[in-house]
C-alpha cells in the first residue's frame, strides 16, 4: 500500500497501481513488468509462477494484468527439485545423442543399398528421419539457449521456430508409426492387397497430417506467439490440438498390434508344438512392436499429480522413453533386420576380400624366386636378350632376342642355326609381376621348363 501512498510518478511513465490482486509499481513506458504469484486469492492458493502487466507507450498500463502462468496448487504436478531436473537434462542430452548418432548411421545405410528400397524400408527411413530431425533440432535448442544464448537473433528464430519444428517431428513420428501398424496390419491379414499401398499414400498421412495440425496450433496461438512470447506458447507444447491425434494414433496402433499377436498366435499354434514357445515368441513380438508403434508413449501422455513419488518416477519414465525412442526405433527397424543384417554383410566380406589380395600381392612383391632372379639379371642379358618395358594391356614383362645383331654372344647363340623353334618360360619377376621369355633355337625342344 506504500505505492499508492505516494502520489507522485514520473511524467510519462505509468505510475503505481493495484488491480485488486497485485501492487504494480511505476514502469516506463513500453515495457512488461513481472511479479511473482499471489500467494493465495479467493481461498485459493498459488506456488509458483509470474504475473506481467504490460505499461504502452503513451503510459498507460493493461487494463488487467497477465496471470496465466500462475498455477494453482494441486492442479499440476509438484515442483521438481533442481537435482532432479538436472539429471532430467542430461539423460535428454545423452538420449538424443545417442538417438542422433544410431539413426544418422541407419539413414545412411538405407540410403546406400538400393536392394533396400522397397516400400516397407522406405517407411522405416521416415520414421527415422523424423526422429533425427527432432533430435537435432533439441539439442541445438538446448545449445543455444542455454548454454551460447546468442542475443541478436529474434525470438521466433530461436525460440518460436525450433518449437514449431518439435511440434512437428513428434506428430509426424506417431503418424509415421499409424502408417507402419497399418502397413504390417494389412500385410498380415490382407496380402493381396499390400501392392496397392503406394509412398504418396503414406506420405500424405505421414507428413502431411502433422502439417496441417502444426500449422493450426500456429494460428491458433499466433497472439501469445508474436506479443506474449514464444515462452507462454511453449508451455503447450502439448496442447490439445495435438495430444488428441496422437492418442488416436496410439489406440488405432493397438488395436493393430492386438490383431498381429493373435494371428501371429494361431499361425505359431500350427508350426510350434510347446506351448510355451509359442507364448514367449508372442511376447518378444509384442515387446518389439510396442516401442515401433508409440505404445509406450502413451504413459507420457497421462501424468499423475499425486503422490509426488509417483508424479517424479513417470517424469523420469517419460524422460527416458522420449529420448531413447529414436534409438530403439532405428535398432529394431535397421540393424535387427535381416536384409540390413545380410547387406553389412557382403560389404565386410568384399572388404576382407580386398585386404587378402592386396596383402598377398605385397607378400609376393617382397619375396621373388632366387632361379628367377639370377635369370633375369644375370643369364638372360649375356645371351643378349633385353627386357620390353611392362605390357599396358597384359600387365606383364617380357624378354625378346633382339632381331638386330647388338650381341657376340647372341650370335654365338644362334650361329649354329636358323631359329625356327622356341621355348617359352614365364617367370616372377622381382616386382611381382609375371614376364614371359622365348628362347629361341633351331632345332626342336625336347622338354621345357618354366619358371
Amino acid at each position: 500500500m506504500q505505492l499508492l501512498n505516494d502520489s507522485w510518478h514520473t511524467p510519462g511513465y505509468c505510475g503505481p497501481t493495484f488491480d485488486a490482486i497485485l501492487c504494480w509499481p511505476e514502469a516506463p513506458p513500453n515495457t512488461t513488468v513481472r511479479r511473482n504469484c499471489p500467494v493465495s486469492v479467493e481461498h485459493v492458493v498459488y506456488v509458483k509462477g509470474e504475473a506481467t502487466r504490460y505499461c504502452q507507450p503513451n503510459g498507460i498500463w493493461d487494463s488487467v494484468g497477465n496471470y496465466s502462468s500462475c498455477r494453482p496448487f494441486g492442479l499440476e504436478d509438484d515442483p521438481i527439485t533442481p537435482f532432479h531436473a538436472e539429471i532430467m537434462y542430461w539423460i535428454y542430452v545423452i538420449g538424443y545423442s545417442l538417438s542422433l548418432v544410431v539413426c544418422i548411421f541407419a539413414l545412411l545405410i538405407f540410403v546406400h543399398y538400393k536392394s533396400l528400397w522397397c516400400l516397407r524400408n522406405i517407411i522405416h527411413t521416415n520414421i527415422i528421419a523424423a526422429f533425427t530431425i527432432h533430435n537435432i533440432t533439441w539439442l541445438l535448442f538446448a545449445l543455444f539457449s542455454l548454454h551460447l544464448p546468442v542475443a541478436s537473433v529474434s525470438e521466433i528464430v530461436s525460440c518460436s521456430l525450433p518449437i514449431f519444428v518439435l511440434k512437428f517431428c513428434v506428430c509426424a513420428a506417431f503418424f509415421w508409426m499409424l502408417v507402419e501398424g497399418f502397413y504390417l496390419f494389412v500385410n498380415v491379414l490382407f496380402s493381396f492387397h499390400a501392392q496397392k499401398i503406394r509412398f504418396w499414400m503414406c506420405s500424405a498421412v505421414g507428413w502431411g497430417g502433422p502439417a496441417i495440425l502444426s500449422f493450426a496450433t500456429v494460428l491458433r496461438d499466433y497472439h501469445s506467439v508474436i506479443f506474449a512470447g514464444c515462452w507462454n506458447w511453449r508451455q503447450t507444447h502439448l496442447d490439445v490440438i495435438i495430444i488428441i491425434p496422437i492418442l488416436i494414433v496410439i489406440i488405432v496402433n493397438i488395436f493393430f498390434l492386438l490383431v498381429i499377436i493373435y494371428v501371429l498366435l494361431a499361425k505359431l499354434k500350427l508350426t510350434t508344438t510347446h506351448e510355451f514357445a509359442r507364448y514367449s515368441r508372442g511376447i518378444r513380438a509384442l515387446i518389439v512392436l510396442c516401442p515401433l508403434l508409440g505404445i509406450n508413449y502413451a504413459v507420457v501422455l497421462f501424468h499423475p499429480n499425486n503422490p509426488y513419488w509417483l508424479s517424479l518416477m513417470v517424469s523420469y519414465f517419460s524422460v527416458i522413453i522420449s529420448s531413447f525412442q529414436g534409438l530403439l526405433v532405428a535398432v529394431f527397424f535397421c540393424f535387427k533386420n535381416k536384409e540390413v543384417q545380410e547387406c553389412l554383410q557382403r560389404s565386410i566380406d568384399l572388404v576382407k576380400t580386398s585386404f587378402k589380395i592386396r596383402a598377398e600381392m605385397a607378400r609376393r612383391r617382397k619375396r621373388p624366386f632366387k632361379v628367377e632372379k639370377v635369370l633375369s639379371k644375370d643369364l638372360l642379358p649375356s645371351f643378349g636378350f633385353f627386357r620390353i618395358p611392362r605390357s599396358f594391356s597384359t600387365n606383364t614383362e617380357e624378354f625378346k632376342y633382339p632381331s638386330a645383331k647388338t650381341s657376340s654372344a647372341a650370335e654365338a647363340l644362334i650361329s649354329k642355326g636358323s631359329a625356327r623353334y622356341s621355348v617359352p618360360v614365364v617367370m616372377l619377376g622381382e616386382d611381382g609381376r609375371l614376364f614371359r621369355v622365348e628362347l629361341k633355337s633351331s632345332a626342336k625342344p625336347q622338354n621345357s621348363t618354366a619358371f
